[in-house]
């Protein structure tokens, strides 16, 4: 195909499509995670360019290629500046937490949390609906969980989020009492509380918008995932 006939996107298009802004974009296309080129000063990318760059092309039939899952998710929890993890159907993870912020990685390290979020996301499972909305976590954040399906089974669910809530911080009684019930230092967590990324109505409703995309593209993975 000639660079007459392929359609390029321009930054701009990609910060509607996306719901991020214009230096990310930028940036991303600077390291070469997103695939362009220059024209002048400026860039231009082809309309599958986005796909391509987060790993998406069409794969054979073989074992599922976690490097990849996690790579995708790791883009994709970078574009929207979230924390996300990959769950199956009872809330145990399948990756790490991608992407934390400083307060979640103060309490992921503290032995039961991640357990006690792994029961948290089980019971997300359980909601009814089936579209992703923001809901507060225990330990404050908001999430979404979004579910990978095949047909009609559900084989996965992405979780993600880790915003902060309109009102944060709490007040500090309420950071030292998710502190000592993790075994973290108050003060410590308290001023890892201005870590978790805040996002306006505008940008959430992009964020959680995008997530059923990403479980769109996970879902292949899971399917020989779950033929293993």
């Amino acid at each position: 195909m000639t660079m007459q006939e392929q359609r390029y996107l321009t930054a701009s298009d990609l910060t509607r499509m996306l719901r991020i802004d214009k230096s990310t974009v930028y940036r991303m296309a600077e390291d070469g995670r997103l695939r362009g080129i220059k024209v002048g000063r400026q860039w231009r990318f082809p309309a599958d360019a986005l796909g391509r760059s987060l790993g998406i092309e069409t794969r054979g039939a073989d074992a599922i290629d976690l490097a990849r899952a996690e790579r995708l998710c790791g883009l994709f929890a970078e574009l929207y500046g979230v924390m996300l993890v990959v769950a199956d159907p009872t809330g145990r993870p399948v990756t790490g937490v991608i992407n934390p912020s400083h307060y979640m990685a103060l309490l992921a390290r503290r032995p039961g949390v991640l357990d006690r979020c792994a029961s948290e996301w089980g019971d997300l499972a359980g909601e009814p609906g089936t579209a992703p909305r923001l809901r507060q976590s225990y330990l404050g954040f908001l999430c979404a969980r979004v579910f990978i399906r095949s047909g009609f089974e559900l084989i996965g669910m992405v979780v993600a989020g880790g915003l902060a809530p309109d009102a944060w911080p709490p007040p500090y009684e309420r950071i030292a009492a998710i502190a000592r019930d993790a075994g973290v230092a108050p003060a410590e967590l308290a001023a890892a509380a201005g870590s978790l990324p805040r996002m306006d109505e505008t940008a959430r409703a992009g964020f959680l918008a995008a997530l059923p995309v990403l479980a769109t593209h996970l879902s292949p993975d899971f399917e020989r995932r779950s033929t293993q």
